[in-house]
């Protein structure tokens, strides 16, 4: 019994087994693993994980801040030498770029985003620009599904932070 609890078993089931088998059941309580050290083993891990999330959180907020700032700099050099790259980039000349500054919403992702229409398949990843142009064209509209790690579940256009964007 004592043997039993100190590696985490139930020490009056222990007991009865090694009363009615005495060698057996003391034999067996020691090769059997230790439940203490698998719970603690458990507990790190989950600390680990919760730790890592919020460090991969973290690290998404500073990379989205980056690319904001990135985009506004890029914005500002196009304003300062008065040309649209971002026109260029429609055409397929550059790589996308968001658009101007003061289209933008600073806390919205600018990729990722994936589209579905009531029962279609899923379609994406796009840039929120693609996105936006998609809804111009129609082929997305206010109840199209969209999805992105930012949200919870799929949901309607309009019901997303993206219907005051586009």
């Amino acid at each position: 019994a004592i043997a039993a609890r100190e590696r985490g078993r139930h020490p009056v089931g222990w007991f009865v087994v090694g009363f009615l088998l005495p060698c057996l059941g003391l034999i067996l309580v020691l090769v059997l693993p230790d439940l203490n050290e698998f719970e603690a083993r458990e507990r790190r891990l989950e600390r680990d994980q919760r730790r890592l999330k919020e460090q991969l959180r973290q690290e998404r907020m500073r990379n989205e801040a980056f690319r904001t700032y990135a985009a506004r700099r890029l914005d500002a050099h196009d304003r300062h030498l008065r040309i649209d790259t971002h026109a260029e980039a429609a055409q397929g000349e550059l790589p996308p770029v968001p658009g101007p500054a003061e289209e933008r919403i600073p806390d919205l992702p600018l990729d990722y985003w994936y589209v579905a229409e009531a029962g279609g398949e899923p379609r994406g990843p796009y840039p929120l620009a693609t996105l936006r142009s998609l809804l111009r064209e129609g082929t997305v509209g206010p109840d199209s599904l969209v999805w992105h790690e930012t949200l919870e579940d799929w949901a309607p256009v309009a019901e997303t932070p993206l219907a005051r964007y586009l």
